[in-house]
């Protein structure tokens, strides 16, 4: 989706604007105006809160990676700081202006989904920052981990969205009914924003169930006790932080 607005150049509203408004329907997605409609809004009154989200996604998606990166972590440690501190403000960020999109929206169900995600990256946050600060390094991690498996809810809402579009037209109607020449505009409109929201919350849910059974696959708890390898001395002055950061 990042790649689609680069090519659209989100930066400038009236060339977007001016593109939108020569497409009368998506051909794609069930010959609607729905999606057309809501692409306008991001453009015109819901900008002040768009246009900053986008930017803190580019900056996201493509530097957080690297702080996962145990070789980068431990030979750069000030460009690691000094991201992280880059990467706690873009997450912030996103925070705020995700809930400002949300409440501007017509959804309620992207409201509570977005709420529940604001409120639990902001908790990964704090306690991100709280332990980085006072060098708990162990702790800090955790909540690291914790705080990108809850950010990639809007990626997993991309998924989401494409499968139940795609799984629908390929003729599974288990979810919603078929569409047919006589299914009316407003019905097909119906339709797609009803799979949106559908996507939200399975991105949630699929967001949350991941990040738990990864979190218990990093710690050991999908493991007995006599299954689990005893780290080294060198593994654990890397865990307490006393030579190297993990």
């Amino acid at each position: 989706s990042l790649g689609r607005l680069f090519g659209l150049h989100f930066w400038d509203r009236e060339h977007v604007l001016e593109f939108l408004r020569t497409q009368e329907r998506d051909e794609i997605l069930y010959n609607t105006t729905a999606f057309i409609d809501l692409a306008k809004s991001y453009f015109t009154t819901r900008w002040v809160h768009f246009w900053p989200h986008v930017v803190g996604a580019v900056i996201w998606w493509n530097l957080y990676f690297l702080q996962l990166i145990p070789k980068i972590r431990n030979k750069f440690i000030a460009f690691h700081r000094y991201l992280g501190r880059i990467l706690f403000v873009t997450a912030a960020a996103q925070v705020v202006t995700a809930i400002g999109l949300a409440n501007t929206g017509h959804s309620s169900v992207v409201k509570i989904v977005s709420w529940i995600q604001a409120v639990a990256v902001s908790y990964c946050i704090f306690w991100a920052w709280h332990f980085a600060r006072v060098k708990d390094i162990t702790r800090h991690k955790y909540w690291v981990v914790r705080l990108v498996g809850y950010m990639q809810f809007v990626a997993l809402q991309r998924f989401w969205i494409v499968f139940l579009v795609v799984s629908h037209k390929s003729g599974w109607h288990g979810l919603y009914g078929p569409v047919t020449e006589s299914t009316s505009l407003e019905e097909r409109n119906k339709l797609l924003l009803q799979q949106f929201d559908d996507s939200f919350i399975l991105c949630a849910l699929t967001g949350i169930y991941s990040t738990e059974w990864y979190m218990s696959s990093t710690y050991g708890w999908t493991r007995a006790r006599s299954e689990v390898k005893k780290p080294s001395s060198k593994e654990v002055n890397g865990i307490n932080g006393t030579k190297k950061i993990s």
